[in-house]
């Protein structure tokens, strides 16, 4: 991977950037994470949104495959966390 030309593809929390960047690994998409969590934690100091806490940065050349991968990532996790209400008759 070609450091001059990475570009951030995902900021969220470490978890959420460590599954991706094992998604795009299986994928054959190489990816880089910088975690400010652990960053600051090393300096002595705490980041306060651990929702922001990580970046995944792919190369300018495999930006629009990992992009598409990172849609259906969340797209799948996404659909099977989706509730199906039945309609009723009842009104509320």
């Amino acid at each position: 991977m070609d450091t001059q030309k990475l570009i951030p593809l995902f900021q969220g929390s470490a978890v959420e950037a460590d599954q991706l960047h094992e998604y795009l690994a299986q994928n054959n998409v190489a990816s880089l994470i910088r975690n400010h969590m652990q960053e600051t934690l090393s300096a002595a100091w705490m980041v306060a949104d651990a929702d922001h806490a990580a970046e995944v940065f792919v190369s300018g050349d495999e930006f629009i495959k990992a992009e598409g991968l990172l849609k259906n990532m969340f797209h799948d996790s996404l659909s099977s966390d989706i509730i199906i209400e039945e309609e009723t008759d009842d009104p509320v």
